[in-house]
């Protein structure tokens, strides 16, 4: 379960020492010439892989306290999973040693790479996503 702060920000929150998989839908705006109206679909993921890097800061430049590298063939258990490319699904597992952390609102950067390609879908800089470690 996801959720988005007052901000429109993109909110993971776990427990300290928690053990949990977040599940993920990205879409996109597509523009309709029929209706004249965007839509949204899902965003096909076949082939790509997911980046969920989660860091004191927002900066590319500083190291990751939580990285994994989630695709079609990842671990579902150690890792998480592309689960059904062509709807944009995905899931994410967190280990208990991973969610041990001080209770924080850390910057969540998840980036799908399609070969020499990267989009951003949790935000940059002041609006990107939040992992928060909660008291247990």
């Amino acid at each position: 379960i996801t959720m988005v702060d007052d901000c429109n920000r993109l909110v993971v929150e776990i427990k300290q020492g928690e053990a949990r998989g977040f599940g993920f839908t990205i879409q996109q705006k597509v523009f309709n010439t029929e209706t004249q109206e965007y839509e949204l679909k899902p965003f096909d993921l076949t082939g790509m892989e997911v980046h969920f890097q989660v860091k004191i800061a927002p900066y590319f430049n500083l190291p990751s306290l939580i990285d994994k590298i989630i695709s079609e063939t990842s671990s579902e258990v150690a890792v998480g999973l592309i689960s059904y490319p062509t709807e944009g699904k995905f899931k994410v597992q967190i280990t208990e040693q991973e969610a041990l952390r001080n209770p924080y609102d850390y910057a969540l950067i998840i980036t799908v790479v399609d070969k020499d390609t990267k989009y951003i879908i949790s935000g940059e800089g002041n609006t990107s996503g939040i992992f928060r470690v909660c008291k247990q």
